[in-house]
């Protein structure tokens, strides 16, 4: 049997947030005894495999992220929710907005497998060139094909801001 999706409504009845700390905080509604026992405790502290914070409302699996922007706004997102600055878990509403798919893809952080250290920028040994490309529209785009690394890193900043990529990640990090 499938479980009603809570409201917003049924959100704010349950659970306080705090937008300073992106936290979930359960209500005491003063009813069940189950209530009384989760009644002041942070809801929403399961961290699920791919790292965002989850719980349940009214028996229904949620992400702490969607439920904030529900409890914030009074209307649950259409869209994707994209961390701004890449922390699954930082919930604050002012690192939270509504994307679609290929929005959200714009603000990923650096992928590992990258060699250069700068995203989107690679040299093609066989040819002893640099290389910069960007995703556009979701299809890769040739920058520069060029014999200066610089060019080819300038190349891939313009096309970021652009097309509204974020610079989050797009440096290679040391541990």
């Amino acid at each position: 049997m499938e479980k009603t999706m809570p409201s917003p409504a049924d959100v704010r009845k349950l659970l306080h947030y705090i937008p300073e700390t992106g936290e979930l905080v359960w209500k005491h509604r003063g009813v069940p005894t189950f209530d009384k026992a989760r009644a002041g405790k942070t809801a929403f502290t399961s961290t699920m495999n791919k790292g965002y914070l989850q719980g349940a409302v009214m028996g229904v699996n949620l992400l702490a992220h969607r439920v904030i922007w529900a409890h914030y706004y009074g209307e649950w997102p259409d869209k994707q929710i994209d961390h701004i600055n890449g922390n699954k878990v930082d919930n604050r509403i002012s690192n939270l907005r509504v994307v679609d798919p290929a929005q959200n893809q714009r603000n990923l952080g650096h992928n590992s497998a990258n060699t250069s250290g700068v995203t989107g920028v690679r040299f093609i040994s066989k040819f002893r060139k640099w290389e910069a490309r960007i995703g556009d529209a979701g299809k890769p785009r040739v920058l520069a094909y060029t014999d200066c690394f610089g060019v080819a890193l300038m190349a891939r900043i313009a096309a970021m801001d652009e097309l509204g990529y974020t610079r989050r990640g797009m440096f290679k990090t040391k541990p």
